[in-house]
């Protein structure tokens, strides 16, 4: 802005602005037309329950995290050490198409790629990830309309809590489908090797969705008893701590 204004900076505030820089501080200049009348430093302060959902997450088998921002390379890596991600995991001075060019890299490395924001400028990169995910407290309208899942509580700690229940309802469908095959499977078979009674075949016909529903069951029962919190416990995300990208 100064330089727009053609406004000279002094030593001693430019000497301000690079120790606020090096601190990883966001450096606001305050002045009028004419000149600069100080300079103030504004950081971003990490979720306290941030640390922890990054560490959950890398033992709930996500194996490469990454925050993408927009802010100043010293400001996210002030953000970064504090909760748990390393250097080269960290993205800065990002523009919303270098987010999306950030999620397709990802992409290309043939993982899936799952994409947590909450604002306008990251729509884009929610609607190119797998998986976009809008932090539905603070989010944007645009950010919610393009996510994939909206999480309802400000509490970081779900976001791991979500990744674990997408994976036990993989397991829970792959489960059912075998299961399903499987009985159908014996019913044709033995249908063309032998005589089924009508009233077994419908036994099993019916048996096998009534025990497939109950499999699927077991997700909400087990998810339940784990979070304490009953259905209407469910998450959004919060603030605008940090975009990561997390791909499994």
């Amino acid at each position: 802005m100064a330089q727009k204004r053609h406004i000279t900076l002094s030593d001693h505030h430019q000497s301000l602005i690079d120790t606020l820089t090096e601190r990883g501080e966001t450096a606001v200049l305050m002045g009028d037309d004419t000149s600069v009348r100080g300079v103030v430093g504004i950081k971003d302060v990490s979720r306290e329950d941030a640390a922890s959902a990054v560490t959950a997450l890398r033992s709930g088998g996500v194996d490469r995290l990454a925050m993408l921002t927009g802010d100043h390379p010293n400001v996210a890596a002030s953000v970064a050490k504090k909760i748990g991600l390393k250097k080269h995991e960290v993205h800065a001075e990002l523009l919303p198409e270098q987010k999306v060019e950030q999620v397709r890299s990802l992409q290309q490395e043939g993982r899936h790629v799952a994409f947590v924001g909450d604002g306008v400028n990251d729509a884009a990169a929610l609607a190119t990830a797998d998986v976009g995910i809008a932090m539905g407290v603070a989010g944007s309208d645009v950010a919610l309309e393009t996510a994939d899942v909206a999480l309802l509580s400000n509490d970081l700690t779900r976001l791991p809590e979500a990744h674990q229940l997408a994976k036990r309802a993989q397991r829970i469908v792959r489960q059912n489908l075998a299961f399903a095959l499987g009985v159908m499977a014996i019913m044709v078979v033995w249908t063309l090797v032998g005589d089924l009674p009508l009233p077994l075949g419908v036994l099993g016909h019916e048996g096998g969705t009534i025990l497939v529903v109950a499999n699927g069951l077991r997700l909400l029962v087990g998810n339940q008893s784990r979070s304490g919190r009953g259905p209407g416990g469910g998450s959004r995300m919060p603030e605008r701590p940090l975009q990561p990208a997390a791909s499994a």
